[in-house]
Order: C-alpha cells, then sequence, then structure tokens
C-alpha cells in the first residue's frame, strides 16, 4: 500500500479533525485567559490598613486615613477589586500569610500629622512627605502581584491628588502659613489635579511615581530631585535644588509639593517578617528592614507554577513507559525500538488483572518521580519551605495520584487515553491553575473547570507549603489528591471489570497461541 492510499480513508480526515480540534482547545486554554485578563478581573482581593491616628488643624482634628479609606473604597465599586479593611498590620500579614489577599495598601500612624506638616511652609518645622504602604507577599504569583500593585498604586495616586487638593485649599485659607498669594497656586493645583486624573499614565517632574502608568520609582531619577521639590526627607521650608535665590522658586516648588504629597514605599512580606525597600520623594530610594529581614528564600513566586507542570509531565511518563512496556511483553502489541521489531504471542490475562498489574509499580514509580522532583525543586530554588517534608510527601502522592490517573485512562480508552490525559491534566490544567493568571482573571467558566482539575490543586499546595503556613490550601490539596488517586483506582477497576464481563477481550481466540519452549527438535518416528 502506498502512502498516498492512507488519504483515501475516511479515518485519516477524521483523525486530521480531531488533531485540530485538540490544537484549538489547547491554545484558547493558554492564550484565551492570557489575552485580556483584565477583561475578565473580578473580585481581586486586597487589604487596606488604616492605622492613622490623625492630627490637629487648622480647622479642628484631621483624619486623614478615613479619607483614604473612603476613596480606596470608591475603586472597588464595579466589583473588579474586593477591599478588606483592618485595623493592624498583623492582621493584614495574617491575610497574606493566609492567601486571602495578594497585596495591602497601609496608612501609617503618623499619615495625617505628616500631612499637615507640610503646611508649614517656608520656615517652618521639620517635616516629611506623608508616605502610604503597598506591601506585597513572596509567595504571590508574578501577574497577580502585578495586577495587586497597579491596583494599589491607582489607589495611592488618587488618595495623593485627594490630600493635595485638601492641603492645597488649606494653604490658601487666610491666616495658615502660606495663606498669602495662594489663590492662584489652588487654582493651579486643581488644574493639575484634573489633568492627573483623566490622563493616567503622564505625570508631572514633580511626582512621586503614584500616578497610574508609571512605573515604581521611574518617576523621576534616582538620586536627583526636581527642580523646586525638596527632597525626601528634607523640611518643608527648605530650599529646593535647582531653585534660585529668592521666595518665587522655593514658592513654586512648595504648590507643587502640596498638589501630589503622598509617597510609596514597597514593603515584600514574608511568613514571620518583612524586608522593604522605600521609594520615597524624588525618586530617592533606600531599604529598610522589617521583621526578621528574610524573604522566604531566593524562591520567587512563580515556582509553583514550574513545580506544578513537572509533576504533572512526571506522573504522565511512568504510566505510559509501563504501559508500552507491560502490553509489549504480554504480546498485545509489537514493541519496535529503532529498525528493530518484536511482537510476542498474546497471553491470556483479563483486563482487570492487567490493571492491576500496572497500578501497583505505576503508583511506585510516580511517587519515586515525585519525590525527585521536589527535591529537586527545594535544592534548586533554594526555598524556604515552612514545612519541606510534607512538601516531599506531597510532591510524590500527586505524582503518583497522576501516574494512575493516567492508567485509568487507558484501561477505559485504550491508546486515546494518553492524549486524554495530557490534553486534562496539562494543556487544560496548566493555564487554568490559578499558577500562571489569578483565578480572579479567569472567565467563569474556566475559573470552574480549572477547580475541577487537578493542576490548580497542586500548584496552591506547592505555594502553600513553599510560602506561607501550610493551612487550607495544602489540606485541601491533599484531599483532592487522594480523591482522585482512590478514583482512578476505582474507575479503572470497574472500566475492566465491565469489559471482562461483556466479552471484550484484548485479543481473539486464535491470537493465543503457546509460546515455544526451547529444547531440543523433536525427532522423526519411522513409519
Amino acid at each position: 500500500m502506498r502512502a498516498a492510499t492512507v488519504w483515501k480513508h475516511p479515518l485519516a480526515w477524521v483523525l486530521t479533525l480531531l488533531g485540530c480540534v485538540v490544537a484549538a482547545v489547547s491554545t484558547l486554554s493558554y492564550l484565551g485567559p492570557a489575552a485580556d485578563p483584565e477583561g475578565h478581573l473580578h473580585g481581586l482581593p486586597v487589604v487596606l490598613v488604616t492605622e492613622d491616628q490623625g492630627a490637629s488643624g487648622p480647622t479642628g482634628t484631621v483624619n486623614l486615613g478615613d479619607r483614604v479609606a473612603e476613596e480606596v473604597a470608591r475603586t472597588g465599586d464595579d466589583g473588579r477589586v474586593r477591599w478588606q479593611r483592618v485595623a493592624t498590620r498583623a492582621e493584614a500579614g495574617r491575610l497574606l500569610d493566609d492567601q486571602e489577599a495578594y497585596a495591602a495598601l497601609v496608612v501609617p500612624a503618623d499619615f495625617s500629622r505628616s500631612a499637615l506638616a507640610l503646611l508649614g511652609g517656608p520656615g517652618g518645622a521639620a517635616a516629611r512627605r506623608p508616605t502610604l504602604e503597598i506591601a506585597g507577599h513572596t509567595g504571590t504569583a508574578g501577574v497577580a502581584a502585578s495586577m495587586a500593585d497597579k491596583v494599589l498604586r491607582k489607589a495611592a495616586a488618587q488618595v495623593s491628588l485627594q490630600v493635595g487638593a485638601t492641603l492645597t485649599a488649606q494653604a490658601a485659607t487666610p491666616g495658615t502659613a502660606q495663606g498669602t498669594g495662594t489663590e492662584t497656586g489652588k487654582t493651579q493645583g486643581e488644574g493639575e489635579a484634573h489633568r492627573k486624573a483623566t490622563t493616567p499614565g503622564k505625570d508631572d517632574a514633580q511626582g512621586t511615581g503614584t500616578t497610574p502608568g508609571t512605573a515604581p520609582g521611574k518617576a523621576t531619577t534616582p538620586g536627583r530631585t526636581p527642580a523646586g521639590v525638596p527632597a525626601a526627607g528634607a523640611p518643608a521650608g527648605a530650599p529646593a535644588p535647582g531653585a534660585g535665590a529668592g521666595a518665587a522658586a522655593p514658592a513654586a516648588g512648595f504648590l507643587a509639593l502640596l498638589r501630589d504629597p503622598v509617597g510609596v514605599q514597597e514593603t515584600v512580606w514574608s511568613t514571620g517578617g518583612a524586608t522593604s525597600a522605600a521609594t520615597g520623594a524624588g525618586g530617592a530610594t533606600g531599604t529598610t528592614a522589617g521583621g526578621d529581614g528574610t524573604a522566604g528564600g531566593a524562591a520567587s513566586g512563580a515556582v509553583p507554577l514550574y513545580f506544578a507542570i513537572a509533576l504533572l509531565v512526571s506522573g504522565l511518563v511512568p504510566a505510559s513507559l509501563l504501559t508500552m512496556m507491560l502490553d509489549s511483553r504480554l504480546g498485545y502489541v509489537p514493541l519496535e525500538v529503532g529498525p528493530r521489531r518484536r511482537q510476542l504471542p498474546a497471553v491470556r490475562i483479563s483486563r482487570t488483572a492487567t490493571f492491576l498489574a500496572k497500578s501497583l509499580p505505576g503508583a511506585v514509580m510516580g511517587f519515586a518521580a515525585g519525590v525527585v522532583v521536589s527535591l529537586l525543586c527545594l535544592a534548586i530554588t533554594e526555598a524556604d519551605a515552612t514545612d519541606a517534608a510534607q512538601f516531599v510527601l506531597f510532591g510524590g502522592a500527586a505524582c503518583a495520584s497522576v501516574t494512575l490517573v493516567t492508567l485509568a485512562l487507558f484501561a477505559a480508552l485504550g491508546a486515546p487515553g494518553q492524549v486524554v490525559a495530557l490534553l486534562l491534566l496539562t494543556l487544560l490544567g496548566i493555564p487554568l491553575s490559578g499558577a500562571a493568571l489569578p483565578v480572579e482573571a479567569l472567565p467563569a467558566a474556566l475559573d470552574t473547570l480549572g477547580g475541577l482539575l487537578p493542576a490548580r490543586h497542586i500548584a496552591a499546595a506547592a505555594r502553600s507549603l513553599l510560602f506561607f503556613r501550610s493551612g487550607d490550601a495544602s489540606a485541601r490539596a491533599w484531599l483532592v489528591v487522594a480523591g482522585y488517586g482512590v478514583g482512578a483506582l476505582l474507575v479503572g477497576l470497574g472500566v475492566s471489570r465491565l469489559y471482562d464481563r461483556k466479552g471484550f477481550h484484548r485479543a481473539a481466540e486464535h491470537e493465543f497461541r503457546t509460546r515455544p519452549v526451547s529444547g531440543p527438535d523433536p525427532v522423526a518416528v519411522p513409519s
């Protein structure tokens, strides 16, 4: 038969069509959610910490922290962001450790006092910019961390404009330190606030980097301070770098500072401590240690994604190798290695016995492969796992479960079971696992499907055991892995027994031949 005659058979076209369908499904599962994650964003969990104690202002006690809370609450009206308001950093740390939020926006206790101190003006008391803190977690995946950071920076920019409008209005009120001749500055400040609110992504030379669209700490060149703006931590009335002699330049810089007064300090939180890199006014940067000064080892939030991929592939391979070798040994498929081909006579064995013969060694092989993957993960990434022993055991159990699932699909579907296993466990499972994109950025239908597949629970357990306190995520993952393993055994046995009872044997009767036994040639008996 010539190769060209293959395309005359309808089955060739059916297989081609099925291959295209599998390719389309796998492409949609990867690129579909990634095409517009922000368009599907819903309920992104972030935390607001309001520790502000207020301060005495010209018109009485002022608590700008409450105004911050009102401002950020409006950013969650569309349902894209879910704010959780707490009173202390410890509560925010607990939410981050329990994976109930991706990041936190902290209003420090001296926020109002620092803001109102700016009204001291030239010659007044030493004052520093009011600062908001954005706290992320080392275990948060890259896209989720980026989305949360963008949301919090947008909120911080809106807060800065709101606080700036308040300070500018008070500075323009007669009787305050800056009340003389600043009405024009107030009008300019309101116009600037309107420009920033309507054209996100553009920042003036005096910005602090909190305006949406600017990269963290990139609004100005590190180590340089814009003309007319006091440097980070400098007294509010101190002459600004680049300002000429006289009163005009400092006044202009002072009004620019009031229009956008809030700085941002980024903090990386890890279980039991935090390290932070602060972005201050004028682009000055520094580092501050907090907690125990640890950042959860050298591993990043992307590790759970690649760990899940390695674990799933390592579970598929033993099942495929075991099926190929055992079926060849039993004589049901030929074994081809390079140009050599071997076909043994078929052995009379039931489907149920065949599945059992594959399951036990398959579970052992899968567990061993998972342990190797877990140990290498800990060694290569230098991750400071909260429970290394449980992490290794979970990796072995998850890999064994994947092997059993693949063997069950082989038993139920035959050779196509390998394709189905690849499709469900990796091609669909990985992009819907929540390790690449946060589950809040997935369409509802794909989010539901991803929750049914083992990849999401494997990635969640890896993240929990590597970066967080092992809690609900790891406990739930253990249950899911055990359920998949036990379910695969029951389904494989049930389907195999059903096929045996219905008489669907793996070979026809004439294929069962007695294997030749080596010995002397038979001697012909003369008649």
